[in-house]
């Protein structure tokens, strides 16, 4: 290199635009890489909510179908009733709790299921219903079914 008034350019004078174009590329592949975690947890929590659903819907069914088959709607019935049985086919790979919570006349837990542990959750899915059931007195009770799966 020349090191004079009337010098030419060299490599030195493009480290600056190499610099900011470099810069540049970091930010993009950085924003992309925040935005795919971020649509991938998204992703998770939607198969989550999907997941309660699911098991919601089978305990309904579950509640339900002891109906039909000549049993009524009663508390004491949802006493009896195991959710493993109506939780374990939805549920799949997910760990998830469900609870049966008797809320009038009175507040008594029914029944409940659970599979994994809650410490290890980093995302969940909720879902809950209220119906109503005939109590031990013959009274109208509310129920309400929740299910959180993680």
């Amino acid at each position: 290199m020349i090191r004079r008034d009337d010098a030419i350019g060299g490599f030195f004078e493009d480290l600056p635009v190499l610099l900011f174009v470099l810069l540049g590329v970091f930010v993009l592949i950085s924003a992309s890489v925040i935005v795919s975690d971020r649509m991938s947890e998204q992703r998770r929590i939607d198969w989550l909510g999907s997941v309660a659903d699911d098991i919601l819907a089978d305990i309904l069914l579950r509640v339900t179908c002891a109906d039909a088959v000549g049993y009524s709607l009663t508390v004491a019935g949802m006493r009896e009733m195991r959710l493993e049985a109506a939780t374990e086919a939805a549920a799949g790979d997910a760990y998830y709790c469900a609870s049966v919570v008797m809320l009038h006349p009175s507040v008594e837990w029914l029944c409940s299921a659970a599979k994994g542990d809650p410490r290890t959750a980093s995302n969940a899915g909720f879902a809950e219903t209220l119906f109503s059931a005939i109590s031990d007195d013959g009274s109208t009770a509310i129920v309400r079914v929740t299910v959180l799966a993680w």
